[in-house]
């Protein structure tokens, strides 16, 4: 677990980088080199502490809005492909039968995948 959350840590960075590239300057990543020195001492077991304390905390608080944000791109994804099947296979039966019927395939199995 301690391994993990230094990842997830990092990852934040990361996002944060992102996000921020023109406002970030070079104590930001003096700081975030250091912090993430700390973060990875397994002895001190830092990164558990901080990643139980930030982002634990926010996952909980946030656990059904995630969810339901979660839900609604998943019904998003799952329209959106029911559409690409249904163009997809009108397009292709005007270029074999046996063409479409493995597009088709694909797109059931790819619907099938997201559903689970």
């Amino acid at each position: 677990k301690q391994w993990l959350s230094v990842w997830v840590l990092n990852i934040l960075f990361a996002v944060v980088e992102h996000c921020f590239t023109n406002q970030v300057g070079n104590t930001y990543y003096i700081s975030k080199i250091l912090l993430l020195l700390a973060l990875m001492i397994p002895s001190a077991k830092n990164a558990r502490v901080v990643f139980d304390s930030t982002v634990m905390k926010f996952l909980a608080k946030n656990e059904h809005a995630i969810d339901a944000s979660m839900e609604r791109a998943s019904k998003f994804a799952g329209s959106i492909l029911s559409e690409l099947k249904h163009i997809g296979v009108h397009q292709l039966k005007s270029q074999g039968a046996a063409v479409a019927q493995s597009c088709l395939q694909l797109m059931t199995h790819a619907q099938e995948a997201q559903r689970t």
